[in-house]
């Protein structure tokens, strides 16, 4: 997380709060290097929205037309090429997560989780 200073009259030391950029822009603060797809999920409490590369784990699937781009942690900006619900198996059921994007270039599956 990144921190932003700011100098109080009472004090002589900045007092760092949390810093989160005005933009909109989905992002993820996780990043990997492997090749080929994981089928695990990873909690990731900078991403902004869940996340899969792979469509087949995806429910009510829709082509996104919009402008905007998945942000990860290293700056680069992959294309998100749907959205829905992911669909995650679990010992005694499926459980679905909404609002997920598919960004068939990421390696990970991630989920937004808040701190």
């Amino acid at each position: 997380m990144k921190y932003m200073g700011t100098q109080t009259r009472n004090s002589q030391q900045p007092q760092l709060r949390p810093f989160f950029p005005q933009s909109h822009t989905p992002s993820s603060f996780f990043t990997a290097s492997e090749a080929g797809h994981d089928e695990s999920w990873y909690m990731d409490s900078g991403a902004t929205s869940h996340v899969t590369g792979d469509a087949s784990q995806m429910l009510n699937n829709s082509a996104y037309s919009g402008t905007q781009s998945l942000m990860v942690g290293n700056g680069q900006l992959l294309k998100i090429a749907s959205t829905g619900s992911a669909c995650i198996p679990s010992v005694h059921s499926k459980l679905s997560f909404h609002n997920t994007l598919c960004v068939p270039s990421i390696k990970k599956n991630l989920l937004s989780v808040s701190t």
